[in-house]
């Protein structure tokens, strides 16, 4: 029994007149989701000869289409490797698995999956992943198999029949266990993972990278995010658990962990103070874990800063924040956090004041001003704009807010800060979407255009701007608040941070 896993290639979205980078591109983001399905899958099927293949491992760019946006074309293209590793894996393949996350990748996945099946027409294909989870019969038409959930979930009898027999849309019964979960590389080189695909890091951050995922789901329900609707109830692995991924990473020369928490500190989210000390209490022994091991680690879904305020006793959790943000060491031998990424979300009070999680602004400056004073070396925090509600007022205060948060920071002298300025994505699965839908509001069709669907490009017609006219304010914002150096960056490369910039 031969199956494969497939990674599909990354995607590039170029202004066609200037050569500008319009979108973000990742292709050395540590694989989280695929080392778990991978390792699942090989301790389940003991027979099975279980192989996985990264097509954004390589350099090369397929044109694919242009799109006309406004006034603009952009050139949508291919990154990673040709087709013809494909080719070569999956002529003794018997089963496919592809992952589509990423609404924005879904052509790339289904190009994968239309050429590996013209390469093998006897081979039974599958995918499974979030946009797959929102919109399972838009896929349902490409594939044998459509998973609606964790696939880590399926026993043994399960997963044979789901392998063998299963066709159409295949619904999870329950979620994972998260103390079920197995550590593995199989199949994964993890020498290439030098970063986190933000951008350079400081010279004395050791690679490999390699993402954890100590926790699955969201206590909220965050009208613009996926996770409570798709992941469901909040579950983590115990301490245990944790310490058994850690050695095997440490045993496996990973040095940096790249936590891909949905929300990591959802464990200190309680109705009383004696429930949230426990939750702080076990986030704590987390991150000494972490340090005691010697890795490296970074905040890549972010912390959701909220919850750094302590509402019994109305300040600020110094212990926890510093635990979370701090370094010690050397260049030669860091331990600690490198990088945090603070989802502040939104800035113009009436906005902030429909969001559960969110504090007030003053009280985040006090957080922020603690995260500040551990000299994290980089912070990005994540600011969204472009909902139909968005007006002039609006942005401006926004980008007020946004220049002291940025300015907070760089006083100390310590941390190099970027600010994101968000497009509003309308996510399939979330009820932002389903509202938008509803309203006309969604200007671009995810079908036709679903490169668009990122951070970068709006496709929300708004009472007052246009897609094209809210993504034209996004960059000049972003440019205005993090300055010529970090917009010509990513401009040319589609990250954040450059070298100078530490």
């Amino acid at each position: 029994m031969n199956i494969l896993l497939v990674e599909s290639n990354g995607i590039k979205v170029e202004d066609v007149n200037s050569g500008e980078n319009v979108g973000p591109i990742r292709l050395f983001h540590p694989k989280g989701n695929l080392l778990a399905i991978t390792s699942h899958l090989q301790h389940v099927l003991p027979e099975a000869k279980v192989r996985t293949l990264d097509m954004k491992d390589g350099e090369d760019t397929k044109s694919f289409k242009t799109i006309k946006y406004g006034d603009r074309k952009l050139q949508i293209s291919f990154l990673g490797k040709t087709l013809r590793p494909l080719e070569e894996e999956v002529k003794d393949t018997d089963f496919l698995f592809v992952t589509s996350n990423f609404t924005c990748e879904t052509n790339s996945v289904l190009r994968v999956l239309d050429h590996a099946k013209k390469t093998n027409s006897r081979l039974r294909t599958f995918i499974g992943g979030s946009d797959v989870m929102a919109r399972p019969d838009f896929y349902k038409d490409y594939v044998d198999g459509v998973f609606v959930g964790e696939i880590e979930s399926l026993s043994e009898e399960e997963l044979r029949s789901f392998l063998f027999n299963s066709k159409g849309i295949i619904y999870a019964k329950d979620n994972v266990n998260m103390n079920s979960l197995k550590p593995d590389f199989i199949g994964l080189d993890i020498s290439r993972f030098k970063e986190s695909d933000e951008g350079p890091l400081p010279k004395w951050v050791r690679s490999p990278f390699l993402s954890l995922e100590t926790s699955r789901g969201c206590k909220r329900a965050c009208n613009f995010c996926t996770t409570a609707y798709l992941k469901g109830r909040y579950r983590y692995m115990n301490l245990e658990t944790i310490n058994k991924f850690l050695d095997f990473y440490k045993q496996r020369g990973v040095k940096s962990i790249l936590m891909i928490e949905d929300n990591l500190l959802s464990r200190v989210q309680a109705q009383t103070e004696a429930e949230r000390e426990e939750g702080v209490i076990e986030v704590l022994a987390i991150i000494d874990l972490l340090k005691k091991k010697g890795f490296v680690w970074e905040w890549a879904n972010g912390l959701e800063i909220g919850l750094l305020w302590n509402p019994f006793k109305n300040e600020v959790d110094v212990r926890l924040t510093e635990a979370l943000y701090s370094h010690y060491g050397s260049d030669e031998m860091m331990v600690g956090c490198v990088r945090g990424y603070t989802p502040l979300e939104k800035l113009y009070q009436n906005f902030m004041n429909k969001f559960k999680k969110l504090v007030s602004f003053d009280k985040e400056k006090e957080i922020l001003k603690v995260i500040a004073s551990t000299n994290v070396p980089l912070i990005h925090c994540g600011v969204i704009i472009g909902t139909p509600d968005e007006t002039e007022d609006s942005i401006k205060i926004t980008e007020e807010r946004a220049t002291e948060v940025k300015e907070l920071f760089e006083s100390s002298g310590q941390t190099q800060t970027y600010i994101n300025v968000f497009a509003s994505i309308p996510l399939p699965g979330t009820p932002d979407y389903n509202n938008f839908s509803k309203k006309g509001a969604l200007r671009y069709s995810i079908t036709d255009s679903p490169e668009l669907w990122t951070f970068t490009t709006s496709v929300i017609q708004g009472r007052v701007f246009s897609p094209e006219n809210m993504t034209r304010i996004r960059v000049e914002l972003s440019d205005r608040i993090n300055g010529p150096e970090a917009a010509k960056y990513w401009r040319k490369s589609g990250k954040y941070f450059t070298d100078s910039m530490h």
